[in-house]
């Protein structure tokens, strides 16, 4: 009687190449498509500003974008994540349409307003007010909190971004570059 072959290392290798594909899809395939999500038509948190001026202007060598499906319950019309060297920053745009779809009967003046009502209640301080940034800018939470954030309306559009590891200087700087894209 003959002896069969054991399929045993053939299956073994079959699942190893799934597995190897099924983590580079995961971890490049952003990169490769250019993002998770679909931005609401006309705004792209990640396009707001080259990602070279965003390293530039922070001092890192690089700053990776990566457009990210906005969260449950958060009526963002657009969401990014930058990656750089010691932290990241989530920026998240949010304009009348995107406000409106999410259930928020607010103007994107009066949402500025609310952001920075819940910010001082989350970190208990009064978020600093900054010149020169949009039409409205504040900083909340650097050192103070986990989570500091820089929030910037400019026209009908609020931008909120939330920040780790940077200084409240570099990542106001951060924020003005993409606020000027706004």
């Amino acid at each position: 009687m003959a002896r069969r072959r054991s399929t045993l290392p053939r299956n073994l290798l079959l699942a190893a190449a799934i597995a190897a594909l099924g983590w580079a899809g995961w971890q490049y395939g952003p990169r490769w498509t250019g993002g998770t999500a679909v931005p609401a038509a006309g705004v792209d948190a990640c396009g707001l500003a080259p990602a070279p001026r965003l390293a530039e202007r922070i001092g890192r060598v690089a700053v990776e974008a990566r457009r990210q499906p906005p969260e449950a319950g958060v009526p963002a019309a657009s969401t990014c994540q930058w990656t750089y060297f010691g932290g990241r920053a989530i920026g998240r745009v949010f304009t009348p349409t995107s406000l409106a779809a999410g259930g928020v009967d607010l103007a994107p003046g009066d949402y500025f307003r609310s952001v920075a009502t819940g910010l001082e209640y989350e970190f208990k301080i009064a978020p600093q007010v900054l010149d020169g940034v949009g039409d409205e800018a504040l900083a909340a939470g650097f050192g103070a909190g986990d989570a500091p954030q820089v929030v910037v309306r400019r026209g009908d559009r609020v931008l909120a971004i939330e920040f780790a590891g940077l200084e409240q200087g570099v990542a106001v700087a951060f924020a003005g570059e993409l606020a000027a894209g706004l």
